[in-house]
């Protein structure tokens, strides 16, 4: 049997890139340090900051307000991805095929015409 032996480094400041700072009341989690990291990184230090919807004075408490109704996430459905390919590709196929006919039927009615000697072919020589 494996056992492990550890020993304590103290109290932990960081975890997973949150600030854990213990106040009397409990712990606060804050991304403070990352969030300055990313303003330093895409020179964004200096500029002010935007009004929110939120209003920052307001606690938010758990047993507060109505419960807010989650969307539920739906994926992207294969079958109604191959659906929708085999309508594109019978819709494509459809308008080939019919400017297919049209032609054949242009072909025809010129070679139709030519017979009835109704038109004739000039080659122009140079």
């Amino acid at each position: 049997m494996w056992r492990l032996e550890t020993r304590f480094l103290g109290h932990y400041n960081f975890f997973l890139g949150e600030e854990i700072i213990k106040e009397p009341t409990g712990l606060i989690l804050t991304q403070k340090r990352f969030t300055m990291e990313l303003l330093v990184e895409f020179n964004c230090f200096n500029l002010r900051p935007a009004s929110a919807p939120l209003d920052p004075t307001h606690k938010l408490h758990p047993d507060e307000g109505s419960r807010v109704a989650h969307a539920a996430y739906k994926g992207p459905s294969v079958v109604k991805e191959i659906l929708i390919g085999i309508a594109l590709g019978m819709v494509a196929g459809g308008l080939w095929k019919m400017h297919h006919w049209n032609n054949q039927r242009r072909t025809k009615e010129f070679y139709d015409m030519l017979e009835k000697d109704e038109i004739s072919v000039v080659v122009n020589e140079e």
